[in-house]
């Protein structure tokens, strides 16, 4: 009776350990998938934080172009030039914001922060230090609070 109590106590260390290491498996593949997972919707997100800013910076293009052509003809009155304009401004508030969305993506860590400097590092840097946008960045009233701060981030070097 004794040996029968051992053997069975010794069968449910075994089958104990078992569960245990079967846990323990099924907890890294679970880590890999999740981290898996968060690649790729960070993947999903920067592509669509890419094709939002392509998309904004085709509509300012085309906009531009429009508006070159009608402030360039004589012909075109002066409302269709204020319309136009109207029409240039807001593709620009577009892009701008595109940027900002993408910059509060990044505040916020849902993408790669690596591969985000590497890939817009210069672009911000460029929106924020030269015209036509340099006078929105340099009011403190500035809307794109995202950008500046992403921008302070990567030149502020006393930070």
């Amino acid at each position: 009776m004794e040996i029968a109590k051992f053997i069975l106590s010794c069968l449910s260390l075994v089958v104990s350990i078992v569960a245990i290491c079967i846990s323990i498996f099924a907890n890294k593949k679970s880590k890999i998938n999740a981290d898996e997972n968060t690649r790729i919707a960070n993947g999903s997100i920067e592509l669509q934080i890419r094709n939002m800013i392509s998309e904004s910076r085709r509509h300012l293009s085309s906009c531009l172009h429009e508006l070159v052509i009608v402030t360039n003809n004589s012909k075109s009155s002066d409302e269709l030039k204020s319309t136009v304009h109207q029409m240039y401004e807001s593709a620009k508030q577009d892009y701008l914001n595109s940027y900002e969305e993408a910059c509060s993506k990044y505040i916020d860590n849902k993408v790669d922060q690596n591969r985000f400097y590497k890939t817009y590092s210069t672009e911000i840097k460029n929106i924020v230090e030269k015209e036509p946008y340099k006078s929105v960045f340099d009011s403190f009233s500035s809307v794109y609070t995202a950008i500046k701060k992403v921008y302070e981030k990567w030149n502020n070097h006393e930070n």
